[in-house]
């Protein structure tokens, strides 16, 4: 009876200790990291609209997403790649069109514990209409277990 109060007591006091000193401790089932850029970017050859540096907790998935809104005429193409391959790529043909949102891109992938992955949010003028992406941003998160 006595280990099973000292057990309490113990939790109590860390808990409060918790409250008391700020601490957050992280939750290695789930996480996010981003990048979201405020103003626009203007797009040439492979411009790189933003890039997230992750490191794994645990072993588990990761998924990143990205969006902007993109502002120009003509063809253009928007990828995510991690680290240096290239993974989906999206051709965008707007007519007459000044401001459009684009279809977020998202891709899954698994990673080992302490692996560092690099995501990338790229665009590509096409044709040199010239575009800006308005307020990219790219969002990755972790899970440990899939549901």
């Amino acid at each position: 009876m006595k280990t099973r109060e000292n057990s309490k007591a113990f939790a109590l006091s860390s808990a409060l200790l918790t409250l008391v000193t700020g601490q957050v401790y992280a939750n290695p089932e789930a996480a996010m990291d981003y990048h979201q850029r405020t103003g626009k970017v203007r797009v040439t050859t492979n411009t790189v609209l933003n890039t997230v540096v992750v490191k794994c907790p645990k072993t588990g998935n990761l998924v990143a997403t990205a969006t902007a809104q993109f502002n120009g005429g003509g063809t253009f193409t928007y990828y995510l790649k991690k680290n240096k391959e290239l993974a989906l790529e999206h051709l965008y043909t707007p007519e007459n069109v000044v401001v459009a949102m684009a279809q977020p891109i998202q891709r899954i992938d698994r990673c080992k514990e302490g692996e560092t992955v690099t995501y990338r949010f790229q665009a590509n003028d096409t044709n040199s209409a010239g575009f800006d992406a308005i307020k990219p941003r790219l969002v990755v998160e972790f899970s440990k277990d899939r549901i």
